[in-house]
């Protein structure tokens, strides 16, 4: 699974501060499954790609967010 961050979280995922994401489930699709391993990215689909690093995903909970 490829995940995209944005440059201003790129250290912190590096250097294993952020260690969750919430991603919408709604265009997805391969949906997160425990065991997969997490490809983590900064600067996809761009020359400056950059590998963060990669990870076994251990927990996928689903959240329900309503505005109102």
């Amino acid at each position: 699974m490829l995940l995209n961050f944005q440059k201003q979280f790129a250290q912190p995922v590096r250097d294993g501060l952020k260690r969750q994401t919430i991603r919408s489930a709604g265009a997805r699709v391969h949906v997160p499954k425990v065991g997969d391993v997490a490809h983590c990215y900064t600067g996809l689909r761009t020359r400056g790609v950059q590998l963060l690093g990669k990870w076994p995903i251990n927990r996928v909970e689903v959240l329900r967010m309503e505005i109102r």
